[in-house]
């Protein structure tokens, strides 16, 4: 994920998040959930650690923080300690559009899709296979 403002502000800084217990709550059911949590959990991670070093970067006190990015304290000091569940990837985003910096995103493919597969049955049918 990159996050620009001008050509001198870049950053590719990847990160790795642990689902804590109350993130992953009755989620572990199922692997295809517990792994889109994951992947979510990873994402507001990655997005929220931009910011906060976007914000220290600049020096900014809390409440010229506020003023910026147009939260109350409270919503601050929230983002400041790194409490991820608070915060959506669309708040996250929409914060960071608020600084001038962009989000690109690239999307890969790392594992079998969860879905039938197609095998076909001769030249012309094919059927789904269970």
């Amino acid at each position: 994920m990159i996050l620009s403002r001008d050509a001198d502000i870049q950053s590719t800084t990847t990160s790795t998040a642990v689902l804590n217990s109350r993130e992953a709550g009755s989620k572990e059911e199922t692997g295809t959930i517990v792994t889109e949590s994951a992947e979510s959990l990873r994402i507001r991670t990655e997005l929220m650690l931009q910011l906060r070093q976007y914000i220290n970067r600049q020096r900014w006190s809390l409440k010229e923080a506020c003023q910026i990015l147009r939260q109350p304290s409270p919503r601050i000091q929230n983002l400041m300690n790194g409490e991820i569940g608070r915060f959506s990837i669309e708040e996250l985003i929409e914060l960071l559009a608020l600084l001038g910096l962009t989000v690109q995103c690239s999307v890969f493919a790392t594992r079998q899709p969860n879905a039938q597969k197609l095998v076909s049955n001769g030249p012309d049918e094919a059927s789904l296979y269970h």
